[in-house]
């Protein structure tokens, strides 16, 4: 039981996804398997968690360098307009990377499960107990440790271990009588035992594609927040 809670805390989304991604009854299996995708990594809920830890990062970073903060002091604003730049160009690569990840889950789990299967995992996903678990999980990853790694990397990685490892922390302390029960009930079923063995390649997938969207980003966010610093430069220098 307690890996598929960690396994569903690390890589499932920390909030609970709109009604709108699960598949109507009768749903072909593609349609299934897409909103699984949807449910697992919501695009809203994704994409806010990147711009808070990017804010987090650059505010870091930012404050780090004695450059950064000279400029600052000679160009009251520069800092803002760099971070809103950067954000923007995170928020659109983040719309373009998001749905091409769903698709690769929808891949995985049709072609492991079964419509009934995913039927099934489609109704322990919206259970309450799961959402809660998810939720704790999201709160307790280690935003601090992670921006230490990313300021001591040209290019930051996490390997799944690393965020299962942190993510099990706050859904195992969070995790009542009632959740644990939820959860095993549904591994007791051929369902979930299925959807079990196949949660490590799960992990891995969202893991790897996650890693390769910030190292596919981060030159153009770091080209965007560079440009708009220097237009903010120019533009301070004609009043």
């Amino acid at each position: 039981m307690i890996t598929l809670l960690i396994a569903l805390a690390a890589v499932g989304a920390p909030a609970a996804a709109p009604a709108a991604t699960t598949a109507q009854p009768g749903s072909s299996t593609r349609a299934q398997a897409e909103a699984f995708g949807r449910l697992h990594v919501p695009t809203d809920v994704t994409i806010a968690s990147a711009r808070t830890m990017f804010a987090r990062t650059f505010t870091a970073s930012f404050d780090a360098s004695a450059e950064s903060l000279a400029a600052e002091a000679r160009f009251p604003g520069i800092r803002n307009a760099a971070l809103a730049a950067g954000t923007q160009a995170l928020e659109d690569g983040a719309m373009r990377e998001v749905p091409a990840l769903q698709s690769q889950i929808a891949d995985l789990v049709q072609a492991r499960l079964s419509a009934g299967d995913l039927a099934a995992v489609l109704r322990f996903y919206q259970q309450p107990a799961v959402r809660r678990l998810q939720a704790a999980a999201g709160t307790s990853m280690p935003v601090d440790a992670m921006i230490a790694k990313a300021k001591a990397q040209p290019v930051p990685s996490f390997s799944a271990a690393e965020l299962v490892d942190h993510a099990a922390r706050g859904a195992e302390a969070a995790a009542t009588p009632a959740d644990r029960a939820a959860v095993a009930a549904f591994m007791a079923t051929p369902a979930g035992r299925r959807f079990g063995a196949l949660m490590p390649d799960l992990m891995e997938l969202v893991t790897a594609r996650t890693n390769a969207m910030i190292e596919g980003l981060q030159p153009q966010i770091l080209a965007a927040s560079q440009a708009a610093a220097r237009d903010f430069v120019r533009s301070a220098g004609t009043k």
